[in-house]
């Protein structure tokens, strides 16, 4: 409970490009990969410990408080994520996200579908994410 809004605050800058990573100790493509990883274990807690308070203080002072930055991290790194592996990562969690959000907002969903759409247009995707987020459409559509 102490580390998490600063482990949330770290992916964040991380997955979104605002922090300088050191490419000659390990590829910034892994050390994204590993900090998506991290939100994996991370992702359900604000559901799950609503509520309850962090022992230190940060920007967030619960578990709900940390779900506009999840929503922020998902949606902004699958917009400037390049690696082909770590998009369907992102894709995957986003549908966790949006199975964990949908009863209290369809905003994220809403948002997430229309980045697909316009990365679908824009042709900057590789055929097997394209079919990765074509599957991540379907699944939404049938939830």
């Amino acid at each position: 409970r102490c580390h998490v809004p600063f482990f949330i605050d770290a992916i964040y800058r991380i997955c979104t490009g605002k922090a300088t990573l050191a490419d000659h100790v390990m590829p910034a493509e892994h050390v994204r990969r590993d900090s998506l990883i991290i939100l994996a274990a991370l992702i359900s807690l604000p559901n799950q410990f609503n509520t309850t308070k962090f022992y230190l203080e940060s920007k967030s002072n619960t578990y709900a408080d940390l779900k506009p930055r999840i929503a922020a991290i998902l949606i902004e790194s699958l917009d400037c994520e390049t690696n082909d592996s770590n998009i369907e990562t992102i894709l995957g969690l986003s549908l966790v996200w949006q199975l964990e959000t949908i009863c209290e907002s369809s905003d994220f969903t809403k948002k997430c579908i229309k980045l697909i759409l316009k990365k679908i247009k824009q042709g900057t995707w590789t055929p097997k994410v394209v079919l990765c987020s074509l599957r991540f459409l379907k699944d939404t559509a049938s939830q």
